[in-house]
């Protein structure tokens, strides 16, 4: 009888360890999944900084193109 009843408690704390080794578990993959997405968002934010910076110079680059062109229109004309 003792012995059931031991096997039955021994059992269910087993049943018990192995839910929290679980759930430890699934806790440090979710962090490590987070941490992940957050280094993706901080390079897609610097890769974006990067294209708005390189456009803003080519933006520049043809605005002095296009005074260069007015000038030289209107010393013609």
């Amino acid at each position: 009888m003792f012995e059931i009843l031991g096997s039955v408690l021994t059992g269910g704390a087993t049943g018990i360890i192995g839910s929290i080794i679980g759930q430890a578990g699934r806790f440090l993959e979710t962090r490590q999944k987070l941490k992940k997405m957050q280094l993706e968002f901080t390079q897609e934010l610097q890769l974006q900084e990067m294209q708005i910076e390189a456009r803003s110079a080519e933006l520049e680059s043809e605005r002095a193109i296009a005074e260069e062109n007015a000038a030289a229109a209107q010393d013609k004309g």
